[in-house]
């Protein structure tokens, strides 16, 4: 992984909204960080073929699959990528399932550019000891 927050990582975002994507790109570029982008499972798993990642911003529900097949995807080819499950349904069988997976941070939708900003200072200082929740600052 990259050293310092200032250090170019390299940066996987797995959503189905183009908007949260859109927004996760500008603010990941601003931060000197730009990201790869996908918008599906299918998507994200041709990524993971093609490069390894330090940090993976990951929605956990997406439309052609779970987060957490992306999640052992990326665990096959990396077993040290940090992984942020991105979710507005914190409660739904699929978060249980992808956190099972390993250690990783929880950002509850919707989040703007304090929360990523938390992460990049969080996962810039060391491997994720377990999961973490990222604190969700707004109604």
């Amino acid at each position: 992984m990259g050293g310092g927050s200032g250090s170019a990582r390299r940066i996987l975002v797995v959503d189905d909204d183009p908007d949260l994507r859109r927004m996760l790109q500008h603010v990941l570029t601003l931060r000197g960080q730009p990201p790869m982008l996908a918008g599906s499972t299918r998507e994200a798993q041709v990524l993971l073929r093609e490069a390894t990642f330090d940090l993976v911003f990951l929605d956990v529900i997406l439309p052609d699959g779970s987060g957490a097949d992306v999640f052992r995807a990326i665990r096959a080819t990396d077993s040290n990528a940090l992984v942020v499950l991105m979710t507005g349904f914190p409660d739904h069988p699929a978060v249980a399932e992808a956190l099972s997976l390993g250690p990783v941070m929880l950002m509850r939708k919707p989040f703007g550019a304090r929360e990523i900003d938390d992460v990049l200072r969080i996962t810039a200082r060391q491997a994720l000891p377990a999961a973490i929740p990222v604190a969700r600052t707004r109604a």
